[in-house]
């Protein structure tokens, strides 16, 4: 009740402007089931949305492809900022009853802790536990042990603001391009940043003769292949971060 009359009041705001805002005002379109900015729904001139990790509200100036570009409205000359907003674990638009959780981790770990002594899963389900933006469940490292903690390959995933990454769990792939980047951690902070995303082996970051460091490394920053199969110059001793999926 009180996001709609806050956008009610926008467009009141908006129509009693001068003729810079009133150029929208006219086809001004709010649409709280799809609210959340994600680069994967195509929008109409006038729309409304929100971005998901500062909670600012913007209004799309032009019509907008799905796909056609993964900026955020905050560096998209295409919106216009209507509002600031304050992000709060209390006030978060949450991920879909139906769906799944997928966060970056606001922490690195070393591929000598993450590998060599298996600890990836639970230094997932420890941001998860600690953080009250996260939904309850089982999280996994994605990935990295996906034989020992398989995660649910037909419910869609979604980042905490509610954006969606993946229609399903299977499309979470190497090699394969998502819906949207991984790109906001369980403080609801974005984050560009390098994250493990090898599967494990017998030889990763194991000391000693054979040791092996991963060969491909995850982005953060990125929806492409990239986003978890761009080439590696870590070594083990290294620290990045790591995807976190809820099972």
């Amino acid at each position: 009740m009180k996001l709609r009359k806050t956008l009610s009041a926008i467009a009141l705001l908006l129509s009693a402007s001068g003729a810079y805002a009133q150029e929208y005002v006219g086809g001004l379109s709010i649409d709280t089931a799809s609210l959340v900015w994600s680069s994967s729904n195509s929008y109409s001139s006038g729309q409304v949305v929100r971005e998901g990790s500062s909670g600012d509200l913007y209004l799309a100036k032009v019509s907008i492809n799905a796909n056609d570009s993964n900026l955020s409205p905050s560096g998209d000359s295409r919106w216009v900022l209507l509002l600031k907003g304050d992000v709060h674990a209390g006030d978060t638009i949450k991920v879909p009853g139906s769906g799944k959780t997928i966060f970056v981790t606001s922490q690195e770990y070393s591929g000598f802790n993450v590998y060599g002594n298996g600890k990836a899963d639970e230094y997932c389900q420890t941001a998860a536990d600690a953080s009250p933006n996260v939904p309850s469940g089982v999280y996994t490292a994605w990935n990295i042990s996906n034989a020992a903690s398989p995660i649910d390959t037909s419910a869609a995933y979604y980042l905490l603001d509610g954006t969606k990454v993946v229609n399903q769990g299977s499309d979470l792939k190497l090699y394969r391009s998502i819906l949207h980047p991984i790109n906001l951690d369980e403080s609801l902070s974005q984050v560009s940043a390098s994250v493990w995303t090898e599967a494990d082996s017998v030889w990763t970051c194991r000391p000693g003769p054979g040791e092996a460091p991963p060969s491909i490394m995850g982005d953060s920053s990125r929806s492409d292949r990239y986003w978890a199969a761009g080439s590696s110059s870590k070594m083990c001793f290294n620290k990045a971060r790591l995807y976190c999926v809820q099972k």
